[in-house]
């Protein structure tokens, strides 16, 4: 039995494994139509996890997950 709860330990840890980051977005033009384009941009990628339109600071943060460093660079 304590080998099957191992073997299900190490299928959960290579499921979860990845990269997580919380990241900061400004953009450089301020209006409604550019925020409404970024959403549309993110919205359907897979490794955005979530999106907050935030009102001072940054104009997004962002919540993601990518399966390694590499993956995060390329995003």
């Amino acid at each position: 039995m304590h080998v099957a709860v191992f073997e299900l330990l190490d299928e959960v840890v290579r499921v979860v494994a990845g990269v997580g980051g919380i990241l900061e977005v400004t953009l450089d033009v301020q209006s409604a139509e550019a925020q409404s384009a970024f959403e549309a941009l993110i919205g359907p990628d897979p490794v955005v996890q979530q999106c907050y339109r935030v009102a001072t600071g940054p104009d997004f943060v962002l919540v993601v997950f990518v399966p390694d460093m590499a993956a995060y660079r390329r995003f």
